[in-house]
Protein backbone atom coordinates (compact mmCIF):
# COMPACT_ATOMS: atom_id res chain seq x y z
CA UNK A 1 0.00 0.00 0.00
CA UNK A 2 1.45 3.34 -1.06
CA UNK A 3 -0.65 5.78 0.97
CA UNK A 4 -0.50 4.61 4.58
CA UNK A 5 -0.97 1.67 6.89
CA UNK A 6 -3.14 -1.40 6.23
CA UNK A 7 -6.56 -1.14 7.87
CA UNK A 8 -9.22 -3.75 8.60
CA UNK A 9 -10.90 -3.06 5.27
CA UNK A 10 -7.60 -3.64 3.44
CA UNK A 11 -7.07 -6.93 5.23
CA UNK A 12 -10.59 -8.16 4.39
CA UNK A 13 -10.05 -7.12 0.77
CA UNK A 14 -6.69 -8.95 0.62
CA UNK A 15 -8.24 -12.08 2.13
CA UNK A 16 -11.06 -12.01 -0.44
CA UNK A 17 -8.63 -11.52 -3.32
CA UNK A 18 -6.37 -14.24 -1.92
CA UNK A 19 -9.29 -16.65 -1.70
CA UNK A 20 -10.32 -15.93 -5.28
CA UNK A 21 -6.72 -16.30 -6.47
CA UNK A 22 -6.29 -19.58 -4.56
CA UNK A 23 -9.50 -20.94 -6.09
CA UNK A 24 -8.35 -19.97 -9.57
CA UNK A 25 -4.94 -21.63 -9.04
CA UNK A 26 -6.52 -24.80 -7.64
CA UNK A 27 -8.96 -24.94 -10.53
CA UNK A 28 -6.12 -24.65 -13.03
CA UNK A 29 -4.17 -27.36 -11.20
CA UNK A 30 -7.21 -29.66 -11.41
CA UNK A 31 -7.60 -28.89 -15.11
CA UNK A 32 -3.91 -29.63 -15.72
CA UNK A 33 -4.23 -32.89 -13.77
CA UNK A 34 -7.31 -33.85 -15.80
CA UNK A 35 -5.40 -33.26 -19.05
CA UNK A 36 -2.56 -35.49 -17.85
CA UNK A 37 -5.03 -38.16 -16.74
CA UNK A 38 -6.85 -38.05 -20.07
CA UNK A 39 -3.55 -38.36 -21.93
CA UNK A 40 -2.59 -41.34 -19.75
CA UNK A 41 -5.99 -42.98 -20.27
CA UNK A 42 -5.66 -42.45 -24.01
CA UNK A 43 -2.18 -43.99 -24.01
CA UNK A 44 -3.43 -46.95 -21.94
CA UNK A 45 -6.31 -47.44 -24.36
CA UNK A 46 -3.88 -47.49 -27.29
CA UNK A 47 -1.65 -49.94 -25.42
CA UNK A 48 -4.65 -52.18 -24.73
CA UNK A 49 -5.68 -52.08 -28.39
CA UNK A 50 -2.15 -53.05 -29.42
CA UNK A 51 -2.11 -55.91 -26.92
CA UNK A 52 -5.50 -57.12 -28.15
CA UNK A 53 -4.05 -57.21 -31.67
CA UNK A 54 -1.37 -59.59 -30.40
CA UNK A 55 -4.04 -62.09 -29.36
CA UNK A 56 -5.13 -64.54 -32.08
CA UNK A 57 -8.55 -63.56 -33.43
CA UNK A 58 -9.15 -66.63 -35.59
CA UNK A 59 -7.73 -69.80 -34.11
CA UNK A 60 -6.53 -72.51 -36.49
CA UNK A 61 -9.08 -75.17 -37.41
CA UNK A 62 -7.62 -78.62 -36.79
CA UNK A 63 -9.83 -81.56 -37.84
CA UNK A 64 -10.81 -83.60 -34.80
CA UNK A 65 -9.83 -80.92 -32.29
CA UNK A 66 -11.54 -78.11 -30.43
CA UNK A 67 -9.24 -75.24 -29.44
CA UNK A 68 -10.11 -72.01 -27.62
CA UNK A 69 -8.25 -69.16 -25.93
CA UNK A 70 -9.37 -66.25 -23.75
CA UNK A 71 -7.80 -63.28 -21.98
CA UNK A 72 -9.13 -60.74 -19.47
CA UNK A 73 -6.60 -58.32 -17.91
CA UNK A 74 -7.08 -56.90 -14.43
CA UNK A 75 -6.23 -53.41 -15.71
CA UNK A 76 -6.20 -51.71 -19.10
CA UNK A 77 -3.19 -53.82 -20.05
CA UNK A 78 -2.12 -57.13 -18.58
CA UNK A 79 0.89 -59.34 -18.01
CA UNK A 80 -0.71 -62.44 -19.58
CA UNK A 81 -0.74 -63.51 -23.21
CA UNK A 82 -1.48 -66.61 -25.26
CA UNK A 83 -1.03 -67.72 -28.84
CA UNK A 84 -2.08 -70.65 -31.02
CA UNK A 85 -0.71 -71.22 -34.52
CA UNK A 86 -0.75 -73.93 -37.16
CA UNK A 87 2.67 -74.92 -38.48
CA UNK A 88 3.60 -75.85 -42.03
CA UNK A 89 3.81 -79.48 -40.90
CA UNK A 90 0.14 -79.40 -39.91
CA UNK A 91 1.04 -79.51 -36.23
CA UNK A 92 -0.49 -77.09 -33.74
CA UNK A 93 1.78 -74.89 -31.64
CA UNK A 94 0.48 -73.17 -28.52
CA UNK A 95 1.81 -70.95 -25.76
CA UNK A 96 0.64 -69.18 -22.63
CA UNK A 97 2.80 -66.70 -20.71
CA UNK A 98 2.48 -64.75 -17.48
CA UNK A 99 4.93 -61.98 -16.54
CA UNK A 100 5.32 -60.87 -12.95
CA UNK A 101 2.85 -58.09 -12.11
CA UNK A 102 0.29 -56.55 -14.42
CA UNK A 103 0.09 -53.31 -16.33
CA UNK A 104 2.25 -51.68 -19.01
CA UNK A 105 5.62 -53.20 -18.02
CA UNK A 106 4.51 -56.86 -17.90
CA UNK A 107 2.46 -56.31 -21.07
CA UNK A 108 5.64 -55.32 -22.90
CA UNK A 109 7.48 -58.34 -21.51
CA UNK A 110 4.89 -60.96 -22.56
CA UNK A 111 4.58 -59.24 -25.94
CA UNK A 112 8.32 -59.68 -26.40
CA UNK A 113 8.10 -63.31 -25.25
CA UNK A 114 5.37 -64.05 -27.81
CA UNK A 115 7.31 -62.36 -30.62
CA UNK A 116 10.45 -64.41 -29.88
CA UNK A 117 8.52 -67.68 -29.71
CA UNK A 118 6.73 -66.90 -32.97
CA UNK A 119 10.04 -66.20 -34.69
CA UNK A 120 11.68 -69.37 -33.39
CA UNK A 121 8.81 -71.79 -33.99
CA UNK A 122 9.30 -71.37 -37.73
CA UNK A 123 12.88 -72.65 -37.44
CA UNK A 124 12.35 -75.70 -35.22
CA UNK A 125 9.66 -77.79 -33.56
CA UNK A 126 11.87 -78.84 -30.65
CA UNK A 127 10.08 -77.29 -27.64
CA UNK A 128 13.18 -77.48 -25.44
CA UNK A 129 15.45 -75.62 -27.86
CA UNK A 130 12.79 -73.01 -28.57
CA UNK A 131 12.18 -72.45 -24.85
CA UNK A 132 15.91 -72.18 -24.02
CA UNK A 133 16.58 -69.71 -26.86
CA UNK A 134 13.58 -67.63 -25.79
CA UNK A 135 14.80 -67.67 -22.19
CA UNK A 136 18.31 -66.56 -23.16
CA UNK A 137 17.04 -63.61 -25.20
CA UNK A 138 14.76 -62.52 -22.35
CA UNK A 139 17.56 -63.01 -19.81
CA UNK A 140 19.64 -60.25 -21.40
CA UNK A 141 16.71 -57.81 -21.56
CA UNK A 142 14.81 -58.26 -18.29
CA UNK A 143 15.75 -56.54 -15.02
CA UNK A 144 16.68 -58.77 -12.08
CA UNK A 145 13.24 -58.50 -10.46
CA UNK A 146 11.32 -59.59 -13.57
CA UNK A 147 10.65 -63.03 -15.04
CA UNK A 148 8.08 -64.86 -17.16
CA UNK A 149 6.37 -68.17 -16.58
CA UNK A 150 5.58 -69.76 -19.92
CA UNK A 151 4.26 -73.04 -21.30
CA UNK A 152 5.01 -73.79 -24.94
CA UNK A 153 4.00 -76.95 -26.74
CA UNK A 154 3.07 -78.72 -29.94
CA UNK A 155 0.16 -81.02 -30.80
CA UNK A 156 0.59 -83.69 -33.48
CA UNK A 157 -3.06 -84.11 -34.52
CA UNK A 158 -2.62 -87.15 -36.75
CA UNK A 159 -0.79 -89.05 -34.00
CA UNK A 160 -2.98 -87.49 -31.29
CA UNK A 161 0.05 -86.66 -29.19
CA UNK A 162 1.05 -83.53 -27.29
CA UNK A 163 4.46 -82.29 -26.15
CA UNK A 164 5.17 -79.28 -23.94
CA UNK A 165 7.83 -77.42 -22.01
CA UNK A 166 6.72 -75.47 -18.96
CA UNK A 167 9.06 -72.76 -17.70
CA UNK A 168 7.66 -72.54 -14.20
CA UNK A 169 4.08 -72.18 -15.44
CA UNK A 170 1.05 -73.58 -13.61
CA UNK A 171 -1.69 -74.65 -13.50
CA UNK A 172 -1.52 -77.19 -16.32
CA UNK A 173 -4.28 -79.78 -16.19
CA UNK A 174 -4.94 -82.93 -18.23
CA UNK A 175 -8.52 -84.17 -18.29
CA UNK A 176 -9.07 -87.84 -19.14
CA UNK A 177 -12.54 -88.42 -20.55
CA UNK A 178 -12.53 -92.19 -20.00
CA UNK A 179 -12.08 -91.90 -16.23
CA UNK A 180 -13.12 -88.32 -15.47
CA UNK A 181 -9.75 -87.79 -13.79
CA UNK A 182 -8.03 -84.42 -13.88
CA UNK A 183 -4.28 -84.58 -13.37
CA UNK A 184 -2.10 -81.60 -12.51
CA UNK A 185 0.90 -81.64 -14.85
CA UNK A 186 4.34 -80.49 -13.65
CA UNK A 187 6.48 -77.64 -14.86
CA UNK A 188 9.70 -78.79 -16.51
CA UNK A 189 12.04 -75.89 -15.84
CA UNK A 190 12.58 -72.53 -14.16
CA UNK A 191 10.68 -69.38 -15.21
CA UNK A 192 12.23 -67.53 -18.12
CA UNK A 193 14.68 -64.69 -17.55
CA UNK A 194 16.23 -65.98 -14.31
CA UNK A 195 19.21 -68.06 -15.52
CA UNK A 196 21.18 -68.28 -18.74
CA UNK A 197 20.96 -71.67 -20.49
CA UNK A 198 18.73 -73.28 -17.85
CA UNK A 199 17.98 -76.98 -17.80
CA UNK A 200 14.61 -77.69 -19.36
CA UNK A 201 12.85 -80.92 -20.23
CA UNK A 202 10.06 -81.80 -22.59
CA UNK A 203 6.98 -83.52 -21.21
CA UNK A 204 5.57 -86.00 -23.70
CA UNK A 205 4.42 -87.57 -25.77
CA UNK A 206 1.06 -87.31 -24.03
CA UNK A 207 -1.49 -89.48 -25.84
CA UNK A 208 -4.86 -87.80 -26.31
CA UNK A 209 -7.86 -90.13 -26.44
CA UNK A 210 -11.28 -88.91 -27.65
CA UNK A 211 -12.63 -86.37 -25.17
CA UNK A 212 -9.26 -85.77 -23.49
CA UNK A 213 -8.40 -82.13 -22.88
CA UNK A 214 -5.27 -80.13 -22.01
CA UNK A 215 -6.08 -77.06 -19.90
CA UNK A 216 -3.63 -74.16 -19.58
CA UNK A 217 -4.54 -71.32 -17.21
CA UNK A 218 -2.80 -68.46 -15.47
CA UNK A 219 -2.86 -68.38 -11.68
CA UNK A 220 -5.39 -65.54 -11.52
CA UNK A 221 -8.21 -68.11 -11.61
CA UNK A 222 -7.14 -70.22 -8.65
CA UNK A 223 -5.87 -67.25 -6.63
CA UNK A 224 -9.07 -65.19 -6.93
CA UNK A 225 -9.95 -64.60 -3.27
CA UNK A 226 -13.03 -63.67 -1.30
CA UNK A 227 -12.96 -60.78 1.15
CA UNK A 228 -12.07 -63.26 3.93
CA UNK A 229 -8.94 -64.28 2.01
CA UNK A 230 -10.13 -67.76 0.96
CA UNK A 231 -8.93 -68.57 -2.56
CA UNK A 232 -10.79 -70.38 -5.34
CA UNK A 233 -8.21 -73.15 -5.52
CA UNK A 234 -7.55 -76.15 -7.74
CA UNK A 235 -10.28 -78.42 -6.30
CA UNK A 236 -13.08 -76.05 -7.31
CA UNK A 237 -11.45 -75.59 -10.70
CA UNK A 238 -11.28 -79.37 -11.23
CA UNK A 239 -14.92 -79.77 -10.27
CA UNK A 240 -16.23 -77.16 -12.70
CA UNK A 241 -14.14 -78.69 -15.52
CA UNK A 242 -15.57 -82.16 -14.82
CA UNK A 243 -19.09 -80.77 -14.60
CA UNK A 244 -18.89 -78.94 -17.93
CA UNK A 245 -16.37 -81.12 -19.79
CA UNK A 246 -18.75 -81.77 -22.72
CA UNK A 247 -19.17 -78.10 -23.51
CA UNK A 248 -17.23 -76.58 -26.41
CA UNK A 249 -13.91 -75.24 -25.16
CA UNK A 250 -14.93 -71.58 -25.56
CA UNK A 251 -18.07 -72.17 -23.46
CA UNK A 252 -16.13 -74.14 -20.86
CA UNK A 253 -13.77 -71.20 -20.37
CA UNK A 254 -16.76 -68.94 -19.72
CA UNK A 255 -18.21 -71.50 -17.30
CA UNK A 256 -14.93 -71.48 -15.37
CA UNK A 257 -14.85 -67.68 -15.32
CA UNK A 258 -18.45 -67.40 -14.12
CA UNK A 259 -17.82 -69.98 -11.38
CA UNK A 260 -14.77 -68.06 -10.19
CA UNK A 261 -16.74 -64.80 -10.13
CA UNK A 262 -19.60 -66.44 -8.23
CA UNK A 263 -17.12 -67.78 -5.68
CA UNK A 264 -15.60 -64.32 -5.28
CA UNK A 265 -19.00 -62.93 -4.26
CA UNK A 266 -18.27 -59.46 -5.59
CA UNK A 267 -14.57 -59.30 -4.79
CA UNK A 268 -12.61 -57.44 -7.50
CA UNK A 269 -10.40 -59.08 -10.10
CA UNK A 270 -6.85 -58.43 -8.88
CA UNK A 271 -4.88 -60.50 -11.38
CA UNK A 272 -4.98 -61.14 -15.11
CA UNK A 273 -6.89 -64.16 -16.41
CA UNK A 274 -5.86 -66.18 -19.45
CA UNK A 275 -6.88 -69.66 -20.61
CA UNK A 276 -6.07 -72.01 -23.49
CA UNK A 277 -8.01 -75.28 -23.90
CA UNK A 278 -7.14 -78.02 -26.39
CA UNK A 279 -9.56 -80.95 -26.63
CA UNK A 280 -9.66 -83.95 -28.91
CA UNK A 281 -13.23 -84.28 -30.13
CA UNK A 282 -15.13 -87.41 -29.13
CA UNK A 283 -16.39 -88.12 -32.64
Amino acid sequence: KLDGDFRDHDIRLAEALGSLTGTAIKRQMLLDSAVVRQRLERDLKIAREIQEQLLPHDLPTIPGYDVAGWNKPAEETGGDLYDVMQLDTGHLAFMIADATGHGIGPALIVGQCRAILRALVGTSEDPVQIAIKTNNLLYHDLPDDRFVTCCFGVVHPTEHQLYYVSAGHAPLLLYRAATGELDSRPSTGLPMGILLNPEMEVCGPIDLAPGDMFVLLTDGFMEWAREDGQQYGEERLAEVIRRHCRLPCSELIQAIYEDVRAFGAGSPQLDDLTAVLIKRCES
